[in-house]
C-alpha cells in the first residue's frame, strides 16, 4: 500500500521540483509567457525577432525577454494594444534591416538611425501604410531607394542620409506627404524627378553630397512651403530656374559646388524670408543682379568661385543683416563701393582673385565687425591706409597679389587680433605687393603673422646714416635693374631711401618715348614720405634696361625724366650745374646725377626714319603695362 500513495512531504517536493523546472524553461531565451497581453503574440514576436536579427545582446540599451510589458521595452512605444514607434537610434544594431517589421502593422515611427546596419531597404517596408517617419540614416546601407516607399501615403519625414545609396530618386515619393526628405551624403545618380514638385507639404530638402545629374527641375518652384533646399556638391547643370523666385517660405538656399550656368536670376530678389544664399564653386555668368538688396533678411551671400563679371553693386549696403560676402575667384572690376564700408556688421569680406582695382578706400576702418578681409589676387593700389588699424576685430588679413606700395602703416600693430580663432585655411598675407616699412615695431608685428611677408615685395630700401655711404640696389625679374649711389654726408638724420618699380606706360612728352623703366625714389623717416629737402647732396642713378624697352630708340638719346606736375623734365636739369649723362649701350646702361626726389621715367629719341603709333609699342612692354 506504501507504493501506492504519496506521503504528503513527497507531494511537497515533487512540486518543489516542477517549479524549478518551469522557471528554467521560463528563462530560456524566446521564451514566451502567457500572462503578455499588452500586444498581440505576432507583434511580441516581431519584436524578439528585431531583437535576435540585429545583435540584440551586443546592443547598448538591451531588451529583457520573456517579459509581461513589452511596450516598457526601450524606445517601444504603444497604443491602442499595438505597437506604434520602434526608436533604436544609436543603439549598436548590426545586421540588416530585420522583415520581421512587417509585423507591426500599426507602425508609426521607424527610427533606426546611427547603428551599423547594412544590405538595402527592405521594399516590403512600403506595406506598412500607417508609417508616417522613417529615419534610417548614418548606417551603412546600399542599393536603391524602394519605389514602394511611395505607397506609404501618409509619410512625412524620410531620412536616408550619411549611407552609400545608388539609383534615383523614385518619382513615387511624390506621392506621398513628405514635408522633410533628406537623402544626403549618397551616390544617387539621375535627375531630381520633377513630382517633386507635386509635394506642397515639404518643408526640408537635403539631397547634397550625391551625384545628381540634368537640370533643377522648375516645378520645385511650386514648393511655397520649403525652408531650405540644399543640392550642395552634386553634377548638376543648366540655369538656376528662375521659379525658385516663387518659394517665398525659402531661408537657406545652397546650389554650391555643381555645373550650373547662366545668370543668377533676379527673381530670387523676391525671397523676402531668405538668410542664406550659396552659389559657389560653378559656372555662373553675368553681374550681381541688384535685387538681391531687397534680401533684408540674409546673413550671408557665397557667390565665389563662379565666372560672375561686372562691377560690384553699391546696393548690397543695404543688407543690413549680412555678415558674410563671398565673392572671391569670380572676374569682378572697379573698385570697392564707398557704400559698402558702411556695413558696420559684416564679419567676413572676400573679395580674393577678381580684376578689383584703385585704392583701399581709407573708410573700411569703419567696418569695426571684420574678423575677415581678404583682397588678395587683385589689382589693388596706392598705400594701404591708416584707417585699417581700426578694425580690431581682425582675424586674417589677406593682401598679396596686388600692387599696393610704401611703408606698412604703424597702425598696422593695433591689429592684435590677427593670427587669433579659426580661420585656417584663410592665412594672412601681404606679400607679392610693393611694401616695406622701416618701423621696427611694425616689421616684428608682420614677421610674427608671415614670416615671408617680404618676399617678392619688388621694392628696394637703404637705410642711410649721415655719416655713411651706401648703394640701393633693385633687380627686376625681366634682366633690368637699377643702382643708387649714396655718398656721405646726403642725409642730416637717419632715414630710408626707397627705390619702387611703377613699370612702363606708353608716351612721354615731346620727342621722348618710354623706354620701359618707371620708378619711384623717395626719402621715408618713420614710415612717413619726406621732401626733397631730405636729400643734401646728388644721387647718382646707374639705370640697366631691356633690349626690348629700347628696340625703337636710339640709346645714344636716353635719358632719365622726371615727373613735375603734369609734366616731365630732363632729371639731369635738377642739378646746377646740369648734371652729364654716361651711356654704354653695349652693357646696356645709362647713368647720371640727380638733385631731386620723385618719379623717374628712362625715354629716348625714335631711331632715325622710325615713326611709333601707340599701338605699335613692343608687346612685352604692353604686356608689363597692363600687369602693372
Amino acid at each position: 500500500m506504501r507504493t501506492r500513495f504519496w506521503s504528503a512531504r513527497s507531494a511537497r517536493a515533487c512540486l518543489a521540483v516542477l517549479l524549478v523546472l518551469v522557471t528554467i524553461l521560463a528563462l530560456q531565451p524566446g521564451a514566451t509567457r502567457a500572462e503578455q497581453t499588452q500586444i498581440p503574440p505576432s507583434e511580441y514576436a516581431a519584436l524578439q525577432a528585431i531583437y535576435d536579427a540585429t545583435g540584440g545582446p551586443d546592443w547598448i540599451k538591451q531588451w529583457a525577454f520573456p517579459t509581461d510589458t513589452p511596450c516598457s521595452l526601450w524606445g517601444v512605444h504603444c497604443r491602442d494594444g499595438h505597437v506604434t514607434v520602434v526608436n533604436l537610434a544609436e543603439n549598436g544594431l548590426t545586421g540588416q534591416i530585420p522583415l520581421a517589421l512587417l509585423d507591426l502593422p500599426e507602425l508609426d515611427l521607424l527610427d533606426l538611425a546611427e547603428n551599423e546596419l547594412s544590405g538595402g531597404i527592405p521594399s516590403e517596408l512600403g506595406g506598412l501604410t500607417k508609417l508616417t517617419q522613417i529615419d534610417l540614416s548614418y548606417n551603412q546601407l546600399t542599393g536603391v531607394i524602394p519605389p514602394e516607399l511611395g505607397n506609404l501615403s501618409e509619410l512625412g519625414s524620410l531620412h536616408l542620409s550619411r549611407n552609400t545609396l545608388t539609383g534615383q530618386i523614385p518619382p513615387e515619393l511624390g506621392q506621398t506627404k513628405l514635408r522633410v526628405f533628406h537623402a544626403s551624403f549618397n551616390r544617387l545618380t539621375g535627375p531630381i524627378p520633377s513630382e517633386l514638385g507635386d509635394l506642397l507639404t515639404l518643408v526640408t530638402v537635403d539631397l547634397r553630397n550625391n551625384q545628381l545629374t540634368g537640370e533643377i527641375p522648375a516645378e520645385l518652384g511650386n514648393l511655397k512651403g520649403v525652408r531650405t533646399l540644399d543640392l550642395v556638391d552634386n553634377d548638376l547643370s543648366g540655369p538656376i530656374p528662375a521659379t525658385l523666385g516663387d518659394m517665398t517660405s525659402l531661408q537657406i538656399l545652397t546650389l554650391a559646388g555643381n555645373q550650373l550656368t547662366g545668370s543668377i536670376p533676379p527673381a530670387l530678389g523676391n525671397l523676402a524670408n531668405l538668410t542664406g544664399l550659396n552659389l559657389w564653386n560653378n559656372g555662373l555668368t553675368g553681374s550681381i543682379p541688384p535685387e538681391l538688396a531687397n534680401l533684408q533678411n540674409l546673413q550671408y551671400m557665397v557667390l565665389g568661385e563662379n565666372r560672375l563679371t561686372g562691377t560690384l553693386p553699391a546696393e548690397l549696403a543695404n543688407l543690413g543683416n549680412l555678415t558674410a560676402l563671398q565673392l572671391g575667384n569670380n572676374r569682378f572690376f572697379g573698385s570697392i563701393p564707398l557704400a559698402w564700408t558702411t556695413m558696420d556688421q559684416l564679419e567676413r569680406l572676400d573679395l580674393w582673385d577678381n580684376m578689383l582695382s584703385g585704392p583701399i578706400p581709407p573708410e573700411i576702418g569703419a567696418m569695426s565687425s571684420l574678423s575677415v578681409l581678404r583682397l588678395c589676387y587683385n589689382r589693388f593700389s596706392g598705400p594701404i591706409p591708416p584707417e585699417i588699424g581700426n578694425l580690431s576685430n581682425l582675424q586674417r588679413l589677406g593682401l598679396s597679389h596686388n600692387a599696393l606700395v610704401g611703408p606698412v602703416p604703424q597702425t598696422t600693430t593695433q591689429l592684435t587680433q590677427l593670427g587669433q580663432g579659426f580661420w585656417l585655411f584663410y592665412p594672412n598675407h601681404f606679400h607679392s605687393n610693393h611694401l616695406w616699412t622701416d618701423d621696427p615695431d611694425v616689421r616684428a608685428f608682420l614677421d610674427a603673422r608671415q614670416a615671408e611677408w617680404t618676399d617678392d615685395q619688388d621694392v628696394a630700401t637703404l637705410w642711410v646714416e649721415p655719416d655713411q655711404s651706401g648703394e640701393l640696389a633693385w633687380s627686376g625679374t625681366l634682366g633690368d635693374g637699377a643702382t643708387v649711389q649714396v655718398p656721405t654726408g646726403a642725409v642730416t638724420e637717419a632715414l630710408t631711401l626707397a627705390y619702387l618699380p611703377l613699370g612702363s606706360r606708353p608716351g612721354m612728352a615731346g620727342d621722348a618715348h618710354d623706354a620701359g623703366m618707371r620708378f619711384d625714389l623717395g626719402a621715408y623717416r618713420n614710415s612717413q614720405r619726406l621732401d626733397n629737402t631730405a636729400i643734401t647732396q646728388t644721387l647718382t642713378i646707374t639705370l640697366t634696361y631691356r633690349d626690348a624697352g629700347v628696340r625703337w630708340l636710339d640709346v645714344d638719346t636716353l635719358a632719365l625724366y622726371l615727373r613735375q606736375g603734369d609734366g616731365w623734365v630732363d632729371a639731369a636739369t635738377t642739378c646746377d650745374p646740369n648734371a652729364t649723362y654716361e651711356r654704354d649701350p653695349a652693357a646696356n646702361t645709362v647713368s647720371v646725377t640727380v638733385c631731386a626726389l620723385g618719379k623717374f621715367a628712362l625715354a629716348g629719341e625714335l631711331t632715325a626714319g622710325m615713326t611709333l603709333h601707340r599701338t605699335h609699342l613692343p608687346l612685352v612692354l604692353a604686356k608689363e603695362w597692363i600687369r602693372r
